[in-house]
């Protein structure tokens, strides 16, 4: 088997001397040092030059030892990083199951997890980057404003091109139609009727009514709004409370068999009426109930997040915060093998798509510097071993 000489490395295309260089040159050189001292050695003792003495002995075995050793070492490296670049896509396929089971396992990864959420550190953090972010109560409220502003330009213009239609009404007519919301439309409708009857409005226009229409059957006591207002609100007491077997009222019969009719048709009617509105009508309608609404949620948003704040500021860690710990939850929820099956694959498939001489460079930048080391400890080791044995060598001999 032939090998390459003991030269630099290929140059690599990352900028700089590799990290590895001055080690390299130190182990080569005593390499080459040992192998030019162990010849000369052994040419003046079979010369005569040197006489057949221990100290002569365990030099030369010294020597020995170190060329042995440092030849050894470097040919491992060399042929280390030979077949990495020769098998590239064994090696990647290593590396991304090594990825894959342990730097990146479900379990390392739940620990990593908990650990920054126990952190002090973290909740500091995080506290410091809120702080900073959010700034003071002004400072918030304008923020909130501008976000508010932001999804505003993009409702009003969904709204104005928003069409109810016919299929709103649809499935309003098929929900009334229910059995099982018929008791929930019932209470509802007549409470909103009690509440109507119970505002001076509702009696004056009674008596207007009465006024108009009734004449002098009113003037005689037959029809008083009084009366009236009292026999409406028995009767929708009555229909809310289904107490109808024993009733005798023609209004509470009425709403009985319609409810589904007054809803459908009333919904169903503002509906199409929406529809129908003009692009400013429509716009206008919009602007009223956004600037109605907007600092209700301005004040509503900017009160939460400052709650938010004052509560993660009295905790110890963000374990004790339920939105972190919500989080979390669900990072552990979604968090199973396939995750490190991903990221396995995907370091696998990057190593392979790397040229393999670039491959092996990347590879020799980060970690030769420490196999030049062992190619350091094993010369010296050689010269050890080598200096013993070369004594205990002349010692049997003698």
């Amino acid at each position: 088997m032939t090998t390459d000489a003991p030269t630099p490395p290929a140059p690599s295309a990352r900028q700089g001397e590799p990290p590895y260089l001055a080690r390299w040159r130190l182990a080569t050189g005593l390499l080459c040092v040992a192998a030019v001292a162990c010849i000369g050695v052994a040419v003046l003792q079979g010369r005569g030059v040197l006489p057949h003495a221990l100290w002569v002995a365990v030099l030369l075995h010294a020597l020995e030892g170190a060329l042995v050793g440092g030849l050894c070492d470097w040919f491992a490296v060399v042929k280390t990083y030979r077949t990495v670049e020769q098998h590239r896509d064994d090696v990647a396929d290593g590396i991304g199951d090594w990825v894959r089971d342990e730097l990146l396992s479900e379990h390392v990864i739940r620990k990593q997890v908990d650990a920054v959420l126990d952190s002090e550190a973290t909740r500091d953090a995080l506290y410091a980057r809120l702080d900073k972010e959010l700034g003071s109560r002004d400072e918030l409220v304008t923020k909130v404003e501008g976000a508010v502003a932001a999804i505003e330009k993009r409702i009003v213009p969904a709204a104005l091109a928003f069409e109810l239609g016919d299929l709103g009404t649809t499935r309003l007519d098929d929900v009334t139609r229910d059995a099982r919301m018929e008791p929930v439309f019932r209470t509802c409708l007549a409470e909103a009727v009690l509440v109507v009857l119970d505002q001076p409005e509702c009696a004056e226009v009674i008596d207007a009514a009465l006024k108009q229409y009734v004449g002098i059957f009113r003037s005689l006591g037959i029809a008083k709004k009084e009366r009236v207002l009292s026999e409406l609100k028995q009767g929708v007491v009555q229909f809310r409370d289904d107490a109808l077997p024993n009733a005798d009222n023609a209004l509470v019969k009425a709403l009985e068999k319609r409810t589904d009719l007054l809803l459908g048709t009333g919904v169903a009617a503002y509906l199409h009426a929406w529809d129908a509105l003009t692009e400013l009508e429509r716009r206008n309608a919009i602007a009223a109930m956004l600037e109605r609404a907007r600092p209700v949620v301005v004040t509503g948003v900017t009160s939460w997040i400052e709650a938010q704040r004052d509560e993660l500021r009295r905790m110890t860690t963000l374990k004790d915060y339920d939105i972190a710990v919500s989080i979390r939850n669900l990072l552990v929820e979604r968090l199973d093998q396939s995750v490190s099956d991903g990221v396995g694959n995907a370091v696998r498939e990057s190593l392979k798509e790397t040229p393999a001489r670039d491959f092996r460079e990347m590879l020799e930048w980060q970690t030769r510097r420490q196999l030049e080391m062992i190619r350091l400890s094993g010369t010296l080791m050689g010269v050890a071993v080598g200096a013993g044995l070369g004594a205990l060598l002349h010692v049997l001999g003698a």
